[in-house]
């Protein structure tokens, strides 16, 4: 228990630094979890969106929801945590996100313990692995510990190595004289990711459940690829040959910039710009005009009504995937466990619409154990879980 104590006390420490409200005391205690977590309290500070969050908490009296948080949940015979009151006080004492609970588990890594609610399961979390479809319908597996050397028809040379594909070998000159286009598919199943560099140098990192369909060598004014699922694209600079990526709902244009894209099937599609610009042509539905996109612009359609969608995020956010880590801002729960399910290869049923619905903001690592993971939203949240083989039952408490 003196551990969960702990944990809200450093982040009360974290809010009353940032509004010189810290304490000698406080000082020296913050001073010593920042010697042990230090990348932590670093990550805190360069949070792109920091002056919007201060604003809104600045709001808030620090010192007086923290000694309520304290009074509301120590009781004289015993000491007993109730975890809906928790909910509510931790989105007031938490630095990392604004109106969060689950950030905590940034401040501490948990013990890898399972709730007892939660059915002990090994559930293990994604890999790196894909399936690449050559132009002759070959389909080659690829892992990280294989090291594959391929080669196209028309010579191109494809390299597979520590999780990365590339490209090298056939230029221009060479394919213009068959006047054949080839193309390949890297296929990424659920529980899988992949990071790609074509031929032209652009890097993109492909997603669970994804599929990108490209040329082995980019020929012609413009450079065409077609995406289902999720990619993040950091797209080599070339203005005479603008790069086009195509979804089944629209175009993204851009002549060398870094965005993320999430298309998948029967759901919002959603493109985050994190550098340069971009522009979304051709949408499909009610829709019919273009946007142009810069730095943390971020543009949704909607797949229930085709409404559309621009605001301002903090890109990093919607990227973190790639980097290891799940960032929620705002999200519900229904949208995380999406997420979830297709990097953990779970199935998902909600008991409880109320459930499904409930907010979180904060972030979860990535390459943990799916029980970790329960155990984390368990234990901050008003929502409990079963786990039968694959297949995980969340309902209210």
């Amino acid at each position: 228990m003196d551990k969960i104590y702990k944990k809200f006390r450093i982040a009360a420490l974290l809010i009353e630094e940032i509004f010189g409200q810290l304490s000698t005391e406080g000082e020296t205690e913050l001073k010593n979890w920042k010697e042990e977590h230090q990348q932590t309290y670093n990550y805190l500070h360069e949070w792109e969106n920091y002056k919007t969050r201060k604003s809104q908490l600045s709001k808030i009296d620090v010192s007086k929801e923290w000694q309520v948080f304290l009074r509301r949940n120590h009781q004289r015979g015993g000491t007993r945590f109730h975890w809906g009151r928790v909910f509510k006080y931790a989105a007031l004492v938490f630095i990392i996100l604004s109106f969060s609970s689950i950030s905590y588990w940034l401040l501490y890594p948990p013990e890898k313990k399972v709730v007892k609610e939660v059915v002990p399961v090994e559930i293990p979390h994604g890999e790196r692995k894909a399936e690449l479809i050559l132009s002759n319908g070959q389909s080659i597996q690829l892992y990280p510990s294989y090291v594959n050397i391929l080669k196209e028809a028309d010579g191109t040379v494809i390299y597979n190595d520590s999780a990365m594909i590339s490209y090298e070998g056939a230029g221009k000159d060479d394919i213009n004289k068959s006047n054949t286009i080839l193309y390949n598919t890297l296929n990424i199943a659920r529980g899988g990711e992949y990071f790609l560099v074509l031929n032209d140098g652009t890097k993109v990192w492909l997603n669970s459940l994804s599929a990108l369909k490209y040329p082995v060598v980019f020929t012609g004014k413009e450079r065409i690829v077609e995406l289902t699922g999720e990619a993040y694209f950091e797209v080599s600079h070339d203005p005479a040959h603008p790069f086009i990526v195509k979804n089944n709902s629209y175009d993204i244009e851009v002549l060398g910039t870094s965005f993320n894209i999430s298309c998948y099937d029967k759901d919002d599609v959603v493109t985050t710009l994190a550098e340069g610009h971009i522009k979304i042509l051709n949408i499909k539905g009610a829709e019919k005009a273009d946007y142009n996109l810069s730095k943390n612009d971020q543009l949704i359609l909607s797949y229930t009504d085709q409404s559309v969608k621009v605001q301002k995020v903090d890109a990093r956010t919607y990227s973190s995937w790639k980097n290891g880590s799940f960032c929620f801002e705002n999200e519900t729960l229904g949208k995380i466990f999406q997420k979830l399910e297709r990097w953990y290869n779970i199935d998902v049923i909600f008991k409880s619409e109320e459930a499904r619905s409930y907010d979180f903001t904060g972030i979860l690592p990535r390459f943990e154990n799916f029980e970790i993971i329960l155990e984390m939203l368990e234990t901050i949240s008003d929502v409990k879980f079963s786990v039968d083989g694959h297949t995980v039952v969340i309902d209210k408490k």
